[in-house]
């Protein structure tokens, strides 16, 4: 870190002046609100750890190949003492940084996605991402996003993380399949995300959004009437907050430590645009023991709570916007049934025009506003080659339900809507994901649920805990 006598390390000592070298695209003002204390440091001790630190919230800026920095003594003293002169060097990266394709699923739905990213473009320390996404069942999606770590400095951060996102998104998804209709949406958020999920205190996410909604493309003859419904075009603006903390040992098969995720939305309210104003509350939390040597036992809980407020038309019937609600069944969420196939469902319309009775008869998803699910499961670690691929067997238990306000209100009970399924697979973490294969017996259901069968074979691809 410097050139001068360790000896003076705790004698006094000023900083004189910075020389920045290795800037091609980036501003200076960029590199130099990180280095507000180098001017603070009165001893050569205090002039080298703050150059450490600087160094560091260079590096987390995710723009440069290499900091280094040297701190020498100054040809001259000053009024108060001995003085340094702090040499930076910096080796910016390329401003393409990675450019790929790849293939997905999700709800069923086999997709197509291309991604560019883009360094330091205007010189901010920004990073602009470009997505496009094609799938098979008409679904596609456009976004743009423009993010900047560390975009307040040191003044005001010290040692935190920080970024600010803002995107613009246009997508088409479709819904056909489970719930007769095509999803259109328009719009644009902001989003500031202050520390990290894995570090200290966990992390922060604000974020503000407006997005025109569109149920679209539905098929009178095959749409269900509560489908029917909610057509048309829908105007949201949000407020969000998100609070993430992770102390798991791995992110897709975990043995020890806890997850918690906690997301507050409030929509229509501040500001009042729009025509759905609600509060969506989320919880996803995870704890993970190991047992013996190869044991460990899981236990998570998945609930969300939406709550329709105001005047405006959707919520005078205490009825809730299809593209707010949750949905549950699937891989993602419950296994033992089909992609949302859980929860309120309605018959669709038959080729004359009318609902085809009984227990097989097509029904399109409606989601819902209150929803909970628990399960408990005993992984063991597998031995030989798939001990390595991290490969692990497991048995687990789950239980949970889905239901809107309204059929909540009737019912008078959430034992109506409890459902519950065991199973026996296997598990394992890939680029993508948790993927799992297993056996999977269903214990409780309604009728008009969508289930692989009282027992069958389900596989899938979940994002972690």
């Amino acid at each position: 870190c410097t050139n001068m006598n360790v000896e003076s390390l705790h004698a006094p000592c000023t900083v004189r002046k910075t020389y920045v070298s290795g800037l091609r695209h980036t501003r200076a003002e960029v590199v130099h609100q990180e280095l507000g204390g180098l001017g603070e440091a009165r001893t050569l001790n205090e002039i080298c750890e703050n150059a450490n630190v600087a160094m560091n919230a260079l590096r987390s800026l995710g723009i440069f190949e290499a900091a280094d920095v040297l701190v020498d003594s100054a040809p001259t003293d000053g009024p108060n003492g001995p003085q340094a002169d702090v040499i930076i060097k910096l080796v910016e990266k390329k401003r393409l940084t990675s450019a790929s394709t790849g293939v997905s699923t999700q709800g069923g739905e086999g997709s197509m996605d291309a991604k560019v990213s883009v360094l330091n473009l205007f010189g901010w320390a920004e990073k602009l991402d470009l997505n496009m996404e094609l799938g098979q069942q008409s679904s596609s999606a456009f976004r743009l996003s423009a993010s900047r770590n560390r975009w307040l400095g040191s003044k005001w951060l010290g040692t935190h993380r920080a970024q600010l996102t803002a995107d613009v998104t246009k997508s088409a998804t479709s819904h056909v399949k489970h719930s007769s209709f095509v999803e259109k949406l328009l719009g644009g958020s902001v989003n500031c995300r202050i520390g990290d999920a894995g570090e200290g205190y966990g992390a922060h996410d604000f974020s503000a959004q407006l997005v025109l909604r569109d149920v679209c493309k539905l098929e009178r003859n095959v749409a269900s009437w509560p489908i029917l419904h909610q057509r048309g075009l829908s105007l949201k603006s949000c407020l969000s907050h998100t609070f993430s903390l992770s102390r798991l040992d791995h992110p897709f098969v975990p043995t020890d430590g806890s997850s918690l995720k906690l997301t507050t939305e409030l929509a229509g309210v501040l500001p009042p645009v729009g025509d759905v104003r609600f509060i969506k509350q989320t919880l996803n939390a995870s704890t993970f023991v190991p047992l013996l040597h190869r044991l460990s036992l899981g236990l998570s809980l998945n609930a969300g709570l939406l709550l329709p407020i105001g005047s405006q038309p959707m919520a005078t019937g205490g009825e809730s916007h299809i593209s707010d609600r949750f949905f549950l069944g699937g891989p993602s969420s419950m296994w033992g049934f089909r992609t949302r196939g859980v929860g309120p469902r309605a018959l669709r319309h038959g080729p004359a025009g009318e609902g085809t009775l009984g227990p097989r008869a097509p029904r399109d998803a409606l989601g819902g506003d209150l929803m909970a699910v628990g399960t408990a499961a005993l992984s063991v670690r597998l031995p030989g080659k798939l001990e390595e691929a991290n490969v692990r067997a497991h048995a687990f238990a789950s239980a949970g339900g889905l239901t809107s306000l309204p059929e909540l209100s009737r019912d008078g009970s959430l034992l109506k809507s409890l459902r519950a399924c065991v199973g026996v697979g296997l598990a394992m973490p890939t680029a993508v994901g948790r993927l799992e294969l297993n056996l999977t017996h269903v214990l409780r259901r309604r009728s008009e649920d969508a289930v692989v069968g009282k027992s069958g074979v389900q596989i899938g691809i979940t994002p972690g805990f």
